[in-house]
């Protein structure tokens, strides 16, 4: 929720509301296949693939709140 606050650009928001469909997405996937190692080309959806790797790539760069998120549900960081 804090990030929606600070989010003041139209640009901002969007970016935020991506970034937590595809986690809800990635939940979902958890739910179904009992962890979170999405691969990247997963042809069902493609682009939660790419954002599962993307998170990997930006661990140290992601905000408390997506990184607590992410750990929450036993999010592999692959390291």
């Amino acid at each position: 929720q804090r990030e929606y606050d600070n989010a003041v650009t139209p640009r901002a928001i969007n970016a935020l509301k991506v970034w937590y469909k595809r986690f809800h997405e990635l939940v979902e996937f958890q739910e179904i296949y009992g962890h979170c190692n999405v691969r990247q080309k997963y042809k069902l959806n493609p682009a939660l693939g790419i954002w599962v790797n993307k998170q990997r790539c930006l661990r140290e760069n992601l905000s408390v709140e997506k990184r607590t998120a992410l750990e929450n549900i036993n999010f592999d960081w692959g390291t």
